[in-house]
């Protein structure tokens, strides 16, 4: 059965796509009819499933596809694992990394950073950074519809925010020192090179 809140998030995309006068919507909003919203559902899942098949093809990885959960984990660099996750509820893919663990000491250096890098997404190309307090994990997370998603698009985003992950990655595992002035942000141009900028933005 499908969550209430993800037939509620689904009503105005299910109106547009099919069409929908507002007393078909109510009768539809009653749910006494989940077909129509199973479908839209299941098409973004099928989605999902055709583009990581297409990506499989491009880089040589058979059978690539989500588990049951919907998630599908990839690895870039042997530096950072990049999850890709259907949220049904919001029919949106989601993309997420644990960029590293920051060590207590380094996280008066660090915090300010990750907040001026989250500022207009200025060091993220759109993503968001964030820190869980207790493990202290960094993580890369970004979201977005994946009903008009193609491969050229999945393509960008993933080549983007994988980008942007391995340079969040590199940069927590310098050592920080009080006096050094070489751990900034890359310059605008230098983001230009790792961020997915208009990929994400666009």
């Amino acid at each position: 059965m499908v969550p209430f809140n993800a037939l509620y998030k689904n009503l105005f995309y299910i109106k547009k796509l099919h069409r929908l006068t507002w007393s078909e919507m109510f009768v539809l909003g009653s749910f006494k009819n989940y077909s129509l919203i199973l479908k839209a559902n299941n098409m973004s899942m099928e989605r999902f499933q055709n583009l990581l098949k297409e990506l499989g093809v491009n880089v040589g990885l058979a059978d690539l596809k989500p588990n049951n959960d919907g998630l599908c984990s990839l690895r870039f660099d042997d530096r950072v694992t990049i999850d890709l996750e259907y949220h049904e509820e919001s029919t949106s893919l989601i993309f997420s990394s644990i960029i590293g663990t920051l060590l207590a000491h380094q996280t008066e250096k660090i915090y300010p950073d990750l907040l001026e890098a989250n500022l207009l997404w200025a060091g993220t190309g759109g993503a968001t950074l964030g820190v869980d307090p207790v493990t202290l994990s960094a993580f890369l997370c970004y979201k977005e519809r994946i009903e008009e998603m193609d491969f050229v698009r999945f393509q960008d985003l993933l080549k983007g925010f994988s980008d942007v992950a391995i340079f969040w990655n590199k940069r927590l595992q310098e050592e920080p020192s009080p006096d050094s002035s070489e751990n900034t942000l890359p310059s605008r141009a230098s983001q230009e090179e790792t961020a997915p900028a208009s990929a994400i933005m666009g």
